[in-house]
């Protein structure tokens, strides 16, 4: 259903389109807190030099390890290895988890999901949300390491 509504959206012209004002949000909080917050967790560790410190490590990691964890299970897809594709979005959820990116977990329960039911008409388009929501958190994250 999402790559049918694609080129609609792309078709709309630009003109037409019209984008929250740049004011709308402070510039401390991503556009959407949903794929990248580290709010609850600054609360919990980020009150001494060392836990913010632990914070920026995990953050670190997880853009180190950029799109590997996709590109691994997109590669096990392709081999027909779904037990591997399924554990490869399993440790990806868990590396997140704790970093606020509810619509990249999302994503990859759903992925996962369509692996554990034998949803094969589904795997490519859960991958590619996987794939689309990692991108958009590795982004976020590189946004608040930045900051910090």
């Amino acid at each position: 259903a999402q790559a049918a509504s694609a080129p609609a959206a792309s078709a709309t012209p630009a003109a037409t389109q019209t984008p929250p004002p740049p004011a709308a949000l402070p510039a401390s909080q991503p556009a959407d807190a949903t794929a990248f917050n580290m709010d609850s967790l600054m609360r919990v560790m980020g009150k001494d030099a060392k836990g913010r410190a632990v914070m920026v490590k995990m953050v670190r990691d997880l853009v180190d390890t950029g799109m590997e964890p996709a590109d691994q299970a997109g590669q096990a897809l392709r081999e027909g290895r779904l037990r591997d594709a399924a554990r490869q979005f399993h440790s990806l959820r868990g590396a997140v988890g704790v970093l606020g990116a509810k619509r990249l977990i999302q994503a990859t329960v759903e992925a996962e999901t369509a692996i554990n039911d034998q949803r094969d008409e589904l795997l490519e388009a859960r991958y590619q949300a996987v794939r689309a929501e990692l991108e958009q958190t590795l982004a976020l994250a590189r946004d608040w390491l930045a900051g910090q």
